[in-house]
């Protein structure tokens, strides 16, 4: 009940309240380790989701300029400075603070909006965040998996994704392997086109996962898929939120907060 699909999860687990990243990013990496080593692979459709709408949406990209409230000069003052709307203030903090922090993961102010930079945070989010980029591509004795559809490049393959009202993913592989590709739970079978080199091809799925033999890796790949867009209704922190999905990502949300929100605002029903 306290961790959602959202990936919405409260820092002290006995109630809800503030939210962090750093809680979601524990559950994407357990299963991450389940899908990849424990064979339970429908639960990397968890992490995906949670990395795309949880954790990257998590990150501080704007900061405003603080405010000092005690005159600098007086050196035997603790000074404290607060951000121009007054919600966030910073105690005997550096001037550069508010550059500092870009970057960062957070936990938030409220479930879905105001990330507040929180050092051991941002290193465990860093540090999931390391080991699922560190499984997009796997290479090992059968070949190359790709586990995830983010964009990527090392010396046996190159990864482009794009989502708009498909996602559209292109995938050159340097070295030829046999090639398995994880395929979203989530989207409709009919919806998944694949072509090799330009030439149409029929998809040979097995256990969620498309196959592609060493001997037909001719050209650049492209796979693309269907995002259906739904909305759902989650409960967080007592509030009734309308979630706009669009495949695994949430892309509106309602009602919105005005204080750094993590997503766009969508239209209520």
């Amino acid at each position: 009940k306290l961790i959602k699909k959202s990936g919405y999860t409260p820092h002290t687990l006995v109630r809800e309240g503030g939210a962090d990243v750093a809680s979601a990013g524990d559950v994407a990496i357990l299963a991450l380790w389940l899908g990849v080593y424990g064979g339970y692979t429908e639960y990397l459709d968890d992490v995906a989701r949670l990395v795309i709408s949880r954790m990257v949406p998590s990150q501080i990209l704007e900061s405003p300029a603080l405010i000092p409230t005690i005159d600098e000069s007086d050196k035997d003052e603790v000074h404290t400075s607060v951000s121009p709307d007054g919600r966030v203030s910073y105690l005997d903090c550096p001037k550069d603070i508010q550059q500092r922090i870009i970057g960062a993961y957070g936990i938030s102010a409220g479930p879905h909006s105001g990330r507040i930079s929180v050092t051991d945070v941002t290193s465990a989010v860093l540090q999931d965040m390391v080991e699922i980029y560190n499984h997009i591509v796997v290479k090992n004795e059968q070949g190359l998996t790709i586990y995830f559809h983010f964009d990527y490049e090392d010396e046996n393959i190159k990864i482009n994704s794009v989502r708009a009202k498909q996602a559209i993913v292109k995938i050159n592989v340097k070295e030829k392997d046999y090639l398995r590709m994880r395929v979203p739970g989530w989207t409709p079978r009919e919806s998944i086109n694949l072509s090799i080199a330009g030439k149409p091809m029929t998809p040979k799925i097995i256990n969620g996962f498309l196959h592609i033999p060493k001997d037909m890796l001719t050209g650049e790949i492209i796979f693309t898929y269907d995002l259906p867009v739904r909305k759902e209704i989650e409960t967080a922190a007592g509030v009734d939120y309308e979630l706009t999905w669009r495949g695994d990502e949430i892309i509106g949300i309602c009602p919105n907060s005005d204080f750094y929100p993590f997503y766009p605002t969508g239209e209520c029903d």
